[in-house]
């Protein structure tokens, strides 16, 4: 079984997934949005059960998450824009 690489943005099985937009609640510790709490999908709020992992490219910050509802998750926050992605 393939296993995606951070920031590759491919699923397990070669499927391109388009990143859709959300928006992203997270915790302002010693840097604004350190660690995401929670986010908002379709208007849903869903909170962060558990960070899987966590890693920065230059382009971007990413974090693999369990929400609430059971699903696993990558979030993408681009560095220079500040707005955060999806990719389930």
């Amino acid at each position: 079984m393939h296993r995606s690489l951070p920031g590759s943005w491919r699923t397990r099985y070669h499927r391109p997934v388009d990143p859709r937009p959300v928006e992203v609640i997270g915790y302002s510790g010693y840097v604004a949005d350190e660690e995401p709490r929670a986010v908002v999908v379709d208007g849903r709020r869903l909170e962060v059960a558990r960070v899987e992992r966590r890693w920065r490219e230059p382009e971007a910050r990413f974090f693999t998450v369990h929400l609430s509802d059971g699903t696993r998750c990558v979030l993408r926050q681009d560095a220079s824009r500040g707005q955060w992605t999806m990719k389930s």
